[in-house]
Protein backbone atom coordinates (compact mmCIF):
# COMPACT_ATOMS: atom_id res chain seq x y z
CA UNK A 1 0.00 0.00 0.00
CA UNK A 2 2.83 2.38 0.86
CA UNK A 3 4.46 1.61 -2.49
CA UNK A 4 1.21 2.43 -4.32
CA UNK A 5 0.88 5.78 -2.52
CA UNK A 6 4.53 6.58 -3.24
CA UNK A 7 4.09 5.83 -6.94
CA UNK A 8 0.98 8.01 -7.09
CA UNK A 9 2.80 10.89 -5.38
CA UNK A 10 5.80 10.56 -7.72
CA UNK A 11 3.50 10.40 -10.76
CA UNK A 12 1.59 13.49 -9.59
CA UNK A 13 4.88 15.34 -9.08
CA UNK A 14 6.09 14.48 -12.59
CA UNK A 15 2.80 15.66 -14.10
CA UNK A 16 3.05 18.96 -12.20
CA UNK A 17 6.63 19.56 -13.34
CA UNK A 18 5.74 18.82 -16.95
CA UNK A 19 2.70 21.09 -16.83
CA UNK A 20 4.77 23.97 -15.46
CA UNK A 21 7.34 23.62 -18.25
CA UNK A 22 4.87 23.86 -21.12
CA UNK A 23 3.17 27.01 -22.35
CA UNK A 24 -0.06 27.35 -24.26
CA UNK A 25 -0.08 30.27 -26.67
CA UNK A 26 -3.37 31.43 -28.06
CA UNK A 27 -3.94 33.96 -30.79
CA UNK A 28 -2.00 34.87 -33.91
CA UNK A 29 0.86 32.47 -34.63
CA UNK A 30 2.81 35.21 -36.45
CA UNK A 31 5.15 36.31 -33.66
CA UNK A 32 6.25 39.08 -33.77
CA UNK A 33 3.62 40.65 -36.03
CA UNK A 34 5.00 41.47 -39.45
CA UNK A 35 3.99 44.52 -41.50
CA UNK A 36 1.67 43.83 -44.40
CA UNK A 37 3.37 44.85 -47.64
CA UNK A 38 2.37 44.25 -51.20
CA UNK A 39 4.98 41.80 -52.52
CA UNK A 40 7.68 43.47 -54.59
CA UNK A 41 8.04 42.25 -58.17
CA UNK A 42 10.79 42.50 -60.76
CA UNK A 43 10.18 42.01 -64.46
CA UNK A 44 12.92 41.94 -67.08
CA UNK A 45 12.59 42.10 -70.87
CA UNK A 46 13.46 40.63 -73.20
CA UNK A 47 13.38 37.21 -71.57
CA UNK A 48 15.73 35.83 -74.26
CA UNK A 49 18.08 37.42 -76.83
CA UNK A 50 21.00 36.64 -79.11
CA UNK A 51 24.20 38.70 -79.02
CA UNK A 52 26.71 39.23 -81.85
CA UNK A 53 30.39 40.15 -82.18
CA UNK A 54 32.39 42.22 -81.60
CA UNK A 55 30.84 43.35 -78.27
CA UNK A 56 28.39 40.50 -77.62
CA UNK A 57 26.33 43.10 -75.76
CA UNK A 58 22.95 42.26 -74.26
CA UNK A 59 20.54 44.98 -73.10
CA UNK A 60 17.56 44.56 -70.77
CA UNK A 61 14.78 46.79 -69.48
CA UNK A 62 13.98 46.22 -65.81
CA UNK A 63 10.69 47.21 -64.17
CA UNK A 64 9.96 47.28 -60.42
CA UNK A 65 6.60 47.07 -58.67
CA UNK A 66 6.29 47.51 -54.91
CA UNK A 67 5.57 49.85 -52.03
CA UNK A 68 9.18 50.60 -51.05
CA UNK A 69 11.05 53.74 -51.94
CA UNK A 70 14.44 52.14 -52.62
CA UNK A 71 15.25 48.69 -54.01
CA UNK A 72 18.44 46.81 -54.84
CA UNK A 73 18.88 44.81 -58.02
CA UNK A 74 21.42 42.03 -58.33
CA UNK A 75 22.07 40.02 -61.47
CA UNK A 76 24.26 36.99 -61.98
CA UNK A 77 25.38 37.07 -65.62
CA UNK A 78 25.78 33.30 -65.97
CA UNK A 79 29.01 33.63 -68.01
CA UNK A 80 31.63 33.21 -65.24
CA UNK A 81 32.14 37.00 -65.13
CA UNK A 82 30.50 37.26 -61.73
CA UNK A 83 27.52 39.34 -60.79
CA UNK A 84 26.49 42.96 -60.43
CA UNK A 85 24.57 44.64 -57.59
CA UNK A 86 23.27 48.18 -57.48
CA UNK A 87 20.81 49.96 -55.15
CA UNK A 88 18.60 53.04 -55.02
CA UNK A 89 15.85 52.13 -57.50
CA UNK A 90 12.29 53.37 -56.99
CA UNK A 91 9.28 51.45 -58.27
CA UNK A 92 8.78 52.02 -61.98
CA UNK A 93 11.13 51.77 -64.88
CA UNK A 94 12.34 50.99 -67.37
CA UNK A 95 15.85 50.86 -65.92
CA UNK A 96 18.32 49.80 -68.57
CA UNK A 97 21.04 47.24 -67.83
CA UNK A 98 23.65 45.91 -70.22
CA UNK A 99 26.46 43.36 -70.18
CA UNK A 100 29.11 42.31 -72.71
CA UNK A 101 29.44 38.53 -72.89
CA UNK A 102 33.20 38.40 -73.43
CA UNK A 103 34.12 35.93 -70.65
CA UNK A 104 34.40 32.19 -70.91
CA UNK A 105 31.60 29.71 -70.79
CA UNK A 106 29.32 28.39 -73.43
CA UNK A 107 25.94 29.53 -74.62
CA UNK A 108 23.18 29.66 -73.46
CA UNK A 109 23.92 32.02 -70.58
CA UNK A 110 21.17 32.16 -67.95
CA UNK A 111 20.82 35.29 -65.84
CA UNK A 112 19.20 35.36 -62.42
CA UNK A 113 17.80 38.74 -61.37
CA UNK A 114 17.06 39.44 -57.70
CA UNK A 115 15.10 42.40 -56.37
CA UNK A 116 15.52 43.08 -52.64
CA UNK A 117 13.82 45.63 -50.44
CA UNK A 118 10.38 46.16 -48.90
CA UNK A 119 8.12 43.24 -49.83
CA UNK A 120 11.01 41.32 -51.47
CA UNK A 121 12.81 39.35 -52.54
CA UNK A 122 11.56 38.81 -56.07
CA UNK A 123 13.28 36.89 -58.87
CA UNK A 124 13.36 36.81 -62.66
CA UNK A 125 15.40 34.83 -65.17
CA UNK A 126 16.58 35.65 -68.68
CA UNK A 127 18.68 33.84 -71.29
CA UNK A 128 21.38 35.04 -73.69
CA UNK A 129 22.56 33.09 -76.74
CA UNK A 130 25.95 33.77 -78.30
Amino acid sequence: MKIKKSLIIVFAGVVMILSLGSKVVLGNQQIPPQPNYVPAEISVSPSAQTVFSPQYRAVWNVYIQGEGSSYCIQVNWGDFCGSYKTCGYAPGGPYQFYHDFLCGGSSPFRQTWTLSGVGGPSYATTTVYK
